[in-house]
């Protein structure tokens, strides 16, 4: 029996199917609607670190999507997929972030409606932001010295914060 490999829209993650198999209603990593790609388009990936109170920090990909942030906890990644200019420098990221954590489980979900602000953040020697909801919720993001600077990702949350 063939098995023919579907990629998810959003997380790029591999959705294998058997021979006249459909694809089922939602990605099983990111949530995705897989009915009706046009209604969530991926915008921007970062490499970066979510910190779970005062210990357990988890690498990842934060992914920006027309309709929300989300973080999916992985593993650094290589660039795997960064010399395909076929999908563009955003997706190629997912690819390579996706390749790595496989199934990963979404640490955070947040609504673009839902962001309140940002505000800088050090916790032991890291420098990052809090992003904050209107619903009362709060994330610490890091950017580990091997991905970038925090500017990066103030600069990647900055269209999402302040419109």
């Amino acid at each position: 029996m063939s098995k023919q490999t579907e990629f998810c829209h959003v997380c790029n993650y591999p959705l294998k199917l058997k021979k006249n198999e459909s694809l089922p209603p939602v990605c099983p990593v990111c949530g995705a609607n897989l009915a009706n790609r046009a209604e969530e388009t991926l915008v921007s990936t970062i490499e970066c670190e979510h910190l779970k109170g005062a210990v357990g920090a988890g690498q990842g990909i934060l992914f920006a999507t027309n309709k929300r942030l989300f973080f999916i906890k992985g593993q650094k990644t290589a660039d795997v997929a960064a010399d395909d200019e076929s999908y563009g420098a955003a997706a190629n990221v997912a690819i390579a972030g996706i390749m790595s954590i496989g199934a990963g489980k979404i640490s955070f979900n947040v609504p673009l409606e839902d962001i309140d602000r940002i505000e800088d953040v050090k916790k032991l020697l890291r420098k990052g932001v809090t992003l904050h909801t209107k619903s009362g919720g709060s994330y610490n993001i890091f950017m580990p010295r091997e991905f970038g600077k925090p500017q990066d990702l103030k600069d990647f949350l900055a269209p999402y914060v302040y419109g």
